[in-house]
């Protein structure tokens, strides 16, 4: 049981005492402002604004307080890893991540990953019209089955861009990589050598080509790329 401000919710999501009644709507007012049932009990139980209401058993129908997981707004200032398994779970089988909070459009329980610009699938989360996550849901798939982000490349095996089943993904290097996608295997994807010697390299991020730089040698060239492709996507 929780207390706040004179009102008290009970374990099974009640609220009890005198408050405003529910809207047509289904909101409630809290201190003049009105908000959806669950986040009033948020807003109770932490004393903070609350960002999304997460359903563990992906039933937004039950509100008892051991169902609901509130992601506070200080909460998403720093977003990671283990944030994001709150939000959403991973099927290591199929591949496929679901949603445990509700947003305009998309519900509890539906897919969390959609087709990215590149072909790749990618999970991304906005808040008050912001994006606050956004990252390839293979190298996600592969962070959440090894408690954190990899310093290297995932690959899918069987070259398939969205078969992101854990036993499809590994770690390659970027020379492996090339190997893999059947591009050249002399150099990495984005990157070539100049009429200088030296080794230019670009990123293309919806469908748009950002030069990155040139550099002295093919390593440096191989960090600079992989540097530029993780800050295209928020951490």
């Amino acid at each position: 049981m929780f207390k706040r401000d004179g009102v008290i919710v009970l374990d099974d999501g009640s609220i009890y005492r005198q408050i405003p009644t529910t809207s047509k709507s289904g909101k409630l007012k809290y201190n003049g402002k009105q908000m959806l049932v669950e986040f009033f009990i948020g807003k109770i139980v932490t004393g903070e604004d609350i960002a999304f209401v997460c359903y563990k058993d992906f039933d937004s129908s039950n509100i008892s307080l051991d169902n609901l997981d509130f992601i506070t707004v200080s909460d998403i200032s720093n977003f990671n890893l283990s944030l994001l398994s709150r939000m959403i779970s991973y099927d290591s089988v199929s591949g496929h991540f679901k949603r445990r909070y509700n947003t305009k459009g998309h519900g509890v329980g539906a897919r969390a990953d959609s087709k990215g610009p590149m072909g790749y699938r990618e999970i991304r989360i906005s808040y008050d019209g912001n994006m606050v996550f956004r990252k390839l849901a293979h190298i996600v798939a592969y962070a959440i089955e090894h408690d954190g982000y990899s310093d290297m490349l995932i690959d899918h095996k069987d070259r398939c861009k969205s078969n992101n089943s854990i036993l499809n993904l590994r770690e390659v290097s970027y020379i492996q990589n090339a190997n893999n996608s059947g591009a050249r295997t002399d150099l990495p994807k984005g990157i070539k050598l100049t009429r200088a010697g030296k080794y230019q390299v670009s990123v293309t991020f919806n469908y748009v080509t950002q030069h990155i730089g040139t550099f002295c040698t093919v390593e440096e060239a191989v960090s600079a790329r992989k540097h530029s492709e993780s800050n295209m996507l928020i951490n």
